[in-house]
């Protein structure tokens, strides 16, 4: 490995655990390596473990730094300054990162402090020439607000710590310096916008519009507040005011590279494709054009994708990801592109805190969380009207998310349905599940959750497209869960027991199962499911007598018990007592949760049911939904002949 020091000027020897070091050093072979992405990864994940850690803190800069996220670099880099000692190293490195966030006040005033401090610093000849020219571009934007230079650079700077506050969540201080700054200048834009955008921070969106709004009254054809009220009006659905102000905002004299940008993100949002087509050809014909954001490229991106222009929406992911890499997204969506339609999530235009500040997310998962524990089903539309009147944007962000949302956010999206859609937007949810667009994966899952709350009947069969043909699926109206659910109803001396017992069977080693489980039944005698998996053991050893006088015994103690009742439907199947066995089969289905273990089980029984029945087509419907909700089980494989 290179010599840490040459390649990282903040590596430092501090004592640390040997663990750490080891994760540290591989770190550093990844950025070496230039696999920045995935090194990020792990850091921000050390700096949870870790806090206020200097090495990891200057490594995790250096990946900013190379994913060309300047924005990330600069918030590390503020956190380094807070925890060193005046050091004159990262007092430079904060000073690039202030000017490279074109925080050009704070960066004049940083520099001043290094050269008046440490005069005789290498780069003191560089610094005054940077000065000199941070100061004529300064001049210059002062005199537009009738300020002198000093009085200019002192309210520019206070300006930029209101962007840097917002973004570590100093709401309350953020007001208060937005107010010192309008006393002085009342029709200032800059800083009208970011005072609306902390109202949206904080969960305020009407706030957000009122204060957007008084722009307006002094500057009509402000790109950056006509695209805020764009993005806030939609948020709320209210889609009569979308069309005049994207209008306004596609035709707003362009002031800097940035109002291209803005621009083309607020219609994109919006779902106003052929306004991004209109604004981007606009661009073509500016100078500023060269210095467009990367950013820029994804929006375009988007909305190309969404018009059918496939070859123009790969190209302008691919220049987003060349100027911007660290923004995953773009991506994601040149991975998602080349798969087949029915697979492809794509396309993923935005993320969750494009909707919601992480205080206000914190704060709507409370709710959600206290919502999740007092709900009774017939509660469900009072509490999700509570939650929406508390959160308004909830119903609008379930459908944006679904159509156009990274994964994160449709993932988000889903677990919302049941607290935080309205009747029209269930509507909405069920006409999607039913449609072409997006994934068949996600269009199953809504449809899944809407049988569970009702919108469609439990064992219902609706017709929808899955891989590009419209076939017959089953609305299942049952929570299925993943987690290792028999283990928390064992006792803690008798969990170590099963988990042996279960590899003896994996291994089909009969005895020793058996032996494991007779052990375990001393421990807790009350436990069907060790003594079914005992009645196996029992067949795996062709014990058969002894094992069907076990289930015969399993069932009377617990006739409820799931295992046995597919036992019994099975034993009906084979005397073609088919109206039997499907009765005691609907009367499991009126369960309201499955272990996944149990879910396979009755997959697997309904099949063989069908199959038995003479109904292919019933029999395909079970294996299509087993094949969507638990496609890694191993016992699918006896069905695949089954699959299309």
């Amino acid at each position: 490995m290179k010599n840490n020091k040459s390649i990282n000027p903040l590596f430092t020897s501090s004592p640390k655990p040997r663990i750490l070091m080891d994760q540290l050093e591989f770190i550093e072979s990844l950025l070496e390596d230039h696999k920045s992405g995935e090194a990020l990864e792990q850091l921000l994940f050390l700096n949870r473990k870790y806090p206020n850690n200097l090495e990891i803190l200057s490594l995790t800069a250096w990946a900013y730094n190379d994913l060309k996220n300047v924005d990330g670099c600069l918030k590390v880099i503020l956190q380094m300054d807070l925890l060193t000692n005046n050091s004159l190293q990262i007092k430079y490195l904060l000073a690039d990162a202030y000017l490279k966030n074109n925080f050009l006040a704070l960066g004049l005033q940083l520099l001043r402090k290094i050269n008046k401090h440490w005069p005789q610093n290498d780069n003191f000849q560089k610094n005054q020439d940077l000065l000199e020219k941070l100061e004529l571009d300064l001049e210059y934007s002062s005199k537009l607000l009738d300020f002198s230079l000093e009085p200019g650079i002192e309210f520019y700077a206070k300006h930029e710590e209101i962007q840097i506050l917002m973004s570590e969540g100093k709401y309350k201080r953020c007001k208060q310096i937005g107010a010192e700054l309008l006393t002085l200048r009342p029709e200032f834009a800059p800083v009208h916008n970011n005072l609306s955008h902390v109202c949206f921070l904080e969960g305020n969106i009407e706030s957000a519009i009122e204060n957007s709004q008084k722009v307006l009254n002094f500057q009509p054809q402000n790109v950056h507040t006509l695209y805020s009220l764009c993005c806030y009006n939609f948020m709320l659905g209210n889609h009569a005011k979308l069309k005049p102000l994207a209008k306004k905002l596609i035709n707003a004299p362009v002031l800097s590279s940035d109002d291209w940008g803005k621009k083309v993100r607020g219609l994109c949002f919006i779902g106003d494709d052929e306004g991004v087509v209109n604004v981007l050809e606009m661009a073509k014909n500016e100078k500023e054009y060269t210095d467009i954001d990367g950013l820029f490229w994804h929006w375009c991106a988007v909305a190309e994708y969404r018009r059918g222009n496939l070859g123009n929406a790969r190209t302008y992911w691919k220049k987003c990801v060349k100027q911007a890499p660290f923004y995953v997204i773009a991506q994601q969506n040149l991975n998602e592109i080349k798969k087949p339609n029915y697979e492809r999530d794509c396309p993923q235009d935005f993320s969750v805190d494009s909707w919601f500040s992480t205080t206000l997310i914190d704060e709507f998962i409370s709710e959600v969380e206290k919502f999740s524990k007092q709900r009774r089903d017939f509660e469900l539309v009072g509490n999700a009207n509570s939650l929406i009147s508390k959160f308004p944007q909830l119903p609008h962000f379930i459908r944006a998310a679904i159509m156009s949302g990274d994964r994160l956010s449709k993932g988000t999206a889903l677990q919302l349905i049941e607290v935080g859609a309205d009747t029209e937007t269930m509507n909405w949810l069920k006409k999607y599940s039913m449609g072409k667009e997006g994934s068949d994966q996600i269009r199953f899952e809504i449809s899944q959750i809407l049988s569970r709350i009702g919108v469609f009947e439990n064992g219902q069969t609706v017709k929808m497209w899955s891989k590009g043909i419209l076939r017959p699926i089953l609305m299942l109206g049952f929570n299925i869960i993943f987690d290792k659910k028999s283990k928390t109803e064992l006792k803690p001396k008798v969990i170590p027991i099963v988990e042996d017992a279960i590899e003896a069977l994996r291994d089909e080693n009969g005895s020793k199962a058996e032996n494991l489980f007779r052990k375990a039944i001393q421990i807790q005698s009350n436990d069907p499911s060790l003594q079914y998996n005992l009645a196996v053991s029992l067949k795996l050893q062709n014990k058969v007598t002894e094992a069907e006088a076990l289930i015969g015994q399993i069932a009377s103690e617990f006739p409820d018990y799931l295992f046995v009742q597919v036992i019994k439907v099975r034993r009906l199947i084979a005397n073609k007592d088919f109206k039997k066995g499907q009765a005691v089969l609907d009367k499991i289905m009126l369960k309201k949760e499955f272990h996944v273990t149990e879910f396979s089980a009755l997959c697997a029984c309904q099949i063989d049911l069908s199959v038995a029945e003479g109904k292919p087509d019933t029999a395909e419907t079970w294996y299509e939904v087993w094949n969507k909700v638990y496609p890694e089980d191993p016992s699918i494989k006896y069905y695949d002949w089954l699959a299309g």
